[in-house]
């Protein structure tokens, strides 16, 4: 029975970054294919791309990295929830950073020092490898008052999808 959900620790990250002065695009996977992927990481060719992996995506993930290594070699990062439990092996992959726990202050303050590396050790709740050795800076605290995140940007996928995939097998 397909039963989609959206990405919602992906909109909340978004939502918190837009609210702090940020425009980050978030690629909804859930219905297109990895040409259709790829082709959109080719035409835009950003900067920075995060991962949401668990277990389930955890190999196309790696297939993903692997693509954009061989492509433009943006900054990458994962969070959620597999790579707090596999940080070695994610990082062995050639992600740039993972981010364990709570993504979305974590994620805003690696964009505010995408080009410092040396404050990475400041990030809380961040993993990296610094001369091949894991770094695993201390956990970030849970966000106590949940109305500083706002709503998940929803307006960033075509949420029409999911309604209407729900209503044909439902």
């Amino acid at each position: 029975v397909m039963k989609p959900y959206p990405p919602l620790g992906l909109l909340y990250v978004s939502a918190f970054l837009r609210k702090n002065g940020y425009t980050p695009a978030v690629y909804d996977s859930t219905f297109s294919s990895i040409q259709d992927w790829k082709a959109f990481m080719l035409a835009e060719k950003p900067e920075v791309v995060f991962f949401y992996a668990n277990l389930i995506t955890k190999p196309v993930t790696i297939k993903l990295l692997a693509f954009l290594e061989e492509q433009f070699k943006p900054i990458t990062f994962a969070g959620r929830p597999d790579v707090t439990y596999n940080v070695d092996n994610y990082l062995r992959q050639g992600l740039d950073a993972l981010i364990l726990g709570e993504g979305e202050q974590t994620a805003l303050e690696l964009l505010q020092n995408i080009n410092n590396r040396t404050q990475w050790k400041e990030i809380n709740g961040l993993a990296f490898l610094e001369d091949g050795k894991e770094v695993q800076t201390k956990p970030r605290s849970q966000i106590r008052d949940l109305s500083e995140l706002g709503f998940p940007d929803r307006e960033a996928i075509d949420f029409e999808k999911y309604l209407t995939t729900w209503d044909t097998y439902h």
